[in-house]
């Protein structure tokens, strides 16, 4: 078999697939994201908080595969635009609590309608056999990538 046509031709590597749908989709609510002063990473973060709030940074790096340090940068500027408010974990003083500001619920809100409905809709070509496949397959993918990457990432570090 040539190389130009292989299986693990650019076209269908699992990463730059991902990464293609990820950036359309991305694109189509960009203006919403800008409107309120959010970035791609700034609403990956926020999403998180709004989901899991209150929660600490530390959680929101190993949750999503962040760098600490982007989660910092990210939670300073959503801190800074009204979005997040930070706090001091009474139970834990040397720890920080991130909670959505009730002006952040509204646009967590707005944008979660927003994507929840392009999902729907992206996901619509899917009956619901292939849609329970599908997050079946997503699911044993991204155990299997935290098991293999990340165990990779921390040798390449050491």
């Amino acid at each position: 078999m040539s190389m130009r046509n292989s299986p693990y031709d650019v076209e269908h590597r699992t990463a730059y697939r991902f990464s293609m749908l990820s950036t359309m989709t991305t694109r189509a609510i960009a203006a919403l994201f800008r409107r309120h002063g959010l970035t791609d990473l700034g609403w990956r973060v926020f999403s998180l908080i709004g989901h899991y709030e209150p929660v600490h940074p530390s959680h929101i790096a190993k949750r999503a595969s962040f760098d600490p340090d982007k989660v910092t940068r990210a939670v300073d500027r959503l801190v800074r635009v009204g979005l997040v408010a930070r706090s001091v974990d009474s139970a834990d003083r040397r720890r920080i609590i991130l909670k959505v500001t009730p002006r952040g619920r509204r646009v967590y809100d707005e944008i979660e309608r927003t994507r929840r409905s392009m999902e729907k809709e992206f996901l619509s070509v899917l009956d619901a056999a292939e849609l329970k496949a599908f997050f079946a397959a997503l699911d044993k993918l991204e155990a299997q990538a935290r098991k293999l990457f990340q165990v990779r990432r921390a040798r390449s570090s050491a």
